[in-house]
């Protein structure tokens, strides 16, 4: 990169609000034992995995003694063979509608990013920042993802690598149900420049129309995981593996949201988690559990208000109506309105009472109005119906409690409903109760999450349930894999998010991008990331700085001739004139098998030789 310009590393996400509501996933149910590839098997997967380590290449004493050594001379004008270099940009686009705008200006400056590159071999990659466990099955694969699900049969056993997972033993079978999904790239949205290409000019104009088709054609989320969907794109090993090994590698980042990622982050409907791409998760059965299990519940309504909150949301200037669906139920306390019973029982229903809509809805929904960033928040078809709930863990021995008197905590009712009546003040909806009971063989249950062909222990942490702890780790692994990839110089980004109140019309509810701006912080990539504004009306100077720091450092990387794959890069002086220094691994350069990286902090001038010191390592 010039030493005039900006460092930073290129992360394309473009990224933005829209609350709509959306199906589930499909699921495809597959017969018979599926097979899951070991970690170890990465054939199937793709490239093989890069690997464990921080990414820095093996230590060899500093006086290689005995060791046979010989000496390179390159000149600094003569870099890598450009023809031959790959550059991977990911375009992490925000789908939602209210960036409609900012997805037409980052199309109509794409020229700066693409021309200046033309000299090498370009693949360009476009996903969505959308939470992908919350797309429905279509929805998904037109954001550029793919997945897989299976449902084990009951008594199947798992193979090696869920044993290994799971913790399971050979003899273990599967009990009430196993669950597994794998998601990854797809080429939904994916193009290749190589150089010379006489169609760059049709290309990029399929490009630009790829941009406004994504944001145009897929519906957006209300949860932004920009850096999930970034970690999971440098650790895709599946069939349409996007990064590899020694690539020079960017994303730009456009977001007028900030970053809501999660390791694990439980759907209750489907038991899915946010940013992994592949996990299982069901039961086995557990044979040192000598004896039957009872199951022991309680199901029975209760009457309660339940009602919509409905409020107006300002997103950069854009109105959008939003509501915080059904609230689920405030139980009708049954000292206040008991009398309701017989209405209720004829009707079905009812409006909700006037001072109990006062005193406990109309501040409810000031309150979820305020807490979602709304204003003018309104109640809409308030009325009181049954609402469903449980009770678990009675004695196995006990009599239906739904029958007759009850007792609990040394005190007898002349019912189950008058215990509810006394102690709990809601009112029993009349032949609701229902006491399940059922024996069944003895199982546990399972979850396991992690990402396929990684080692790195930042992606099979446990399950982190809060945000900013998940996105430090998340951040981590971004880091790790970054560098073991690509290492310091070869990875690029760029944030277009906001970075103040330029352009917000309402400070008090927009986020700013600073899960962004703070992702390298205190790292040795920290110079290696920039942020613009997204109020910029021409995004064509960033993507061209972009541009500019690949071409340098492309330009600033060397390859070693005649290189036997015996050997390694030992040490690499620099000679100016008639001063020679020795550089600083790391800091000065960074090496990959036969290429290394002058970083753009060294001066290098016309007629300056690179001497590099290679070492035979012995048998």
């Amino acid at each position: 990169m010039k030493p005039t310009t900006r460092k930073f590393i290129s992360l394309l996400v473009i990224s933005g609000i829209l609350a709509i509501g959306y199906g589930n996933c499909a699921k495809l149910t597959y017969e018979g034992n599926p097979t899951i590839t070991s970690d170890n098997d990465n054939g199937a997967l793709g490239n093989p995995n890069p690997g464990t380590g921080d990414g820095a290449e093996p230590n060899l004493p500093g006086n290689p003694g005995d060791l046979f050594t010989r000496l390179s001379s390159i000149p600094v004008t003569g870099g890598t063979s450009t023809s031959n270099q790959k550059v991977k940009l990911l375009l992490v686009v925000d789908n939602s509608k209210s960036m409609r705008l900012v997805h037409e200006k980052l199309s109509k400056s794409l020229k700066s990013l693409i021309v200046p590159l033309k000299q090498f071999h370009v693949e360009i990659k476009i996903i969505t920042t959308s939470e992908i466990m919350k797309q429905s099955g279509k929805d998904l694969q037109d954001q550029g993802f793919d997945y897989k699900s299976w449902t084990y049969p009951i008594g199947s056993k798992p193979n090696e690598e869920e044993s290994r997972i799971l913790g399971a033993q050979s003899q273990e079978t599967f009990g009430i149900y196993s669950y597994g999904e794998y998601h990854y790239l797809n080429d939904k949205y994916r193009m290749t420049f190589t150089p010379g290409d006489a169609q760059i000019d049709a290309k990029l104009i399929n490009l630009q129309n790829m941009i406004l088709d994504i944001s145009a054609n897929t519906n957006g989320t209300s949860r932004e995981q920009g850096l999930c969907n970034i970690m999971l794109a440098l650790h895709d090993r599946g069939p349409h593996q996007f990064f590899e090994k020694n690539d020079v590698a960017g994303v730009l980042l456009i977001s007028d949201e900030n970053d809501q990622s999660y390791w694990n982050f439980y759907d209750t409907s489907e038991n899915r988690v946010s940013c992994r791409n592949s996990y299982i998760h069901g039961s086995l059965q557990d044979p040192t559990i000598d004896k039957e299990v009872i199951d022991d519940a309680v199901n029975f309504n209760v009457y309660a208000a339940r009602y919509q909150i409905s409020f107006d949301y300002n997103n950069d200037g854009v109105i959008e109506k939003r509501n915080r669906a059904d609230n689920g139920g405030n139980w009708l306390p049954y000292a206040t309105y008991s009398h309701l019973i017989n209405d209720l029982n004829t009707k079905g229903s009812l409006i909700c009472p006037e001072d109990f809509y006062k005193n406990t809805i109309q501040g409810y929904a000031s309150y979820l109005a305020s807490a979602s960033g709304g204003t003018n928040g309104t109640v809409v078809g308030c009325k009181i119906i049954p609402s469903w709930t449980a009770l678990y863990g009675f004695a196995p021995t006990a009599d239906n409690i739904c029958v007759g008197s009850f007792s609990k905590n040394g005190k007898t009712y002349a019912s189950f409903a008058e215990y509810l009546k006394n102690e709990k003040n809601v009112i029993l909806v009349p032949g609701s109760c229902s006491h399940y009971k059922s024996k069944r063989i003895s199982y546990r249950n399972f979850g396991a999450f992690y990402i396929k062909g990684s080692e790195d222990p930042e992606t099979n942490r446990p399950i982190i349930k809060d945000m900013k702890q998940s996105q430090a780790s998340i951040k981590k692994a971004i880091l790790n894999q970054a560098k073991r990839l690509f290492g310091k110089e070869n990875f690029f980004m760029g944030n277009l998010i906001h970075k103040g109140n330029d352009c917000i019309a309402d400070s008090a509810i927009q986020s700013l991008g600073v899960d962004y701006m703070n992702l390298f912080q205190s790292t040795e990539l920290s110079d290696r990331l920039i942020s613009e504004s997204i109020c910029e009306s021409d995004y064509s100077p960033i993507l061209g700085e972009l541009s500019s720091g690949i071409v340098t450092s492309i330009g600033r990387t060397y390859e070693v001739a005649n290189f036997k794959p015996y050997e390694v890069i030992n040490r690499i002086f620099l000679v100016s004139g008639s001063k020679k220094t020795q550089l600083t691994p790391d800091s000065d350069y960074t090496v990959s098998e036969n290429k290394f990286t002058i970083d753009s902090k060294v001066n290098l001038a016309n007629g300056d030789i690179l001497q590099i010191e290679i070492v035979s390592l012995p048998e």
